[in-house]
């Protein structure tokens, strides 16, 4: 057993070398998974999509988080290479780190990266972000990636451990820290998920240097005690916002359920709809908030304690049907 132990490390020792060394060879990758698949069984299986832990190296009883968030995303590639549309975690608790991820020139802190035609079902599983210093981390990111979905889970921020003095002595500073980050996705479904405590937002939507988020669809969420945000759009086009819960959002301005706001003169957000939501208990009483950049942007059949707050209204913004409490 013994011997078969060190033959196993030398040979995986060796396979890494060669792949370090022929780092776009898609078919030594090839030969790599397929003398994994010898010792731990099915990478995926093809009738569940449930992911194999051993053969990633994935733990989930919340230890090792270098080693899961590499596993996880291991897993998502393995499926991205072998058009997997499908895959589940086996339900449990994962705790993950950050780590510089670098995409067209620009480097960004992320842990769990989603690829193009992908469903990631959380399957009732808790997916925590490891206590750091990080002023900007995104735990589950989509960059530039089209047809993804993310649902059935439990997403935990560092709210209550996280170092805010490392880089600033200002903790606003430290308000990036978001759940589920799209950039520059298109035909995203997020649902059925559970955001607690992150240090910036809950769900984030804005665009990357090449393009622009489009056709989001949040549903069935319930975000909670994050400390800038439930939901952040910068811009986007063809956004529907509805059957979410938002509450408790505190501890760094704006503090406010859904924002709708550009960062800059050149960003623009269209065709949004915003319903059948349930907002309350805000630190800013701020349940939705719009600024300027906006066409056809609905809201309606909401249910909220304080304000829908319309800066720079236009004919093409529409705000009917809610329930407004306090």
């Amino acid at each position: 057993m013994k011997r078969k132990i060190i033959f196993i490390t030398i040979l995986f020792v060796f396979i890494i070398l060669v792949l370090l060394f022929f780092s776009n060879t898609n078919r030594l990758m090839n030969i790599y998974y397929k003398i994994k698949e010898k010792f731990y069984g099915q990478p995926i299986d093809l009738q569940t999509g449930l992911i194999n832990n051993e053969y990633f190296n994935i733990q989930k009883d919340g230890t090792d988080a270098t080693k899961t968030r590499k596993g996880i995303n291991e897993a998502i590639r393995y499926a991205s290479n072998n058009n997997i549309e499908y895959i589940k975690l086996e339900k449990g608790n994962y705790l993950v780190d950050t780590f510089i991820y670098e995409i067209n020139g620009n480097t960004y802190d992320r842990s769990i990266i989603l690829l193009s035609n992908i469903e990631f079902d959380l399957n009732g599983s808790t997916i925590k972000i490891e206590d750091n210093d990080r002023p900007n981390y995104r735990i589950l990111s989509i960059l530039d990636e089209k047809n993804i979905k993310i649902c059935n889970g439990i997403i935990i921020g560092d709210r209550y451990g996280h170092n805010y003095t490392e880089i600033s002595n200002d903790s606003s500073k430290h308000q990036w820290g978001m759940g589920v980050s799209v950039l520059g996705g298109k035909n995203v479904e997020i649902s059925n998920l559970q955001i607690f405590d992150t240090t910036g937002d809950g769900i984030y939507i804005s665009a990357t240097q090449k393009k622009t988020s489009e056709n989001i669809n949040i549903n069935n969420c319930k975000i909670d005690n994050t400390r800038r945000q439930g939901i952040t759009i910068i811009t986007g086009s063809k956004i529907k916002i509805f059957d979410n819960e938002i509450s408790n959002i505190n501890g760094t301005a704006p503090q406010s359920g859904i924002d709708i706001e550009r960062n800059n003169v050149d960003e623009t957000s269209d065709d949004i709809e915003i319903y059948r939501n349930k907002i309350y208990n805000l630190a800013s009483n701020n349940a939705i908030v719009t600024y300027d950049g906006l066409t056809n942007i609905s809201i309606f059949a909401n249910e909220v304690q304080g304000n829908i707050k319309i800066n720079y209204p236009n004919e093409t913004i529409k705000v009917y049907d809610n329930k407004i409490i306090d």
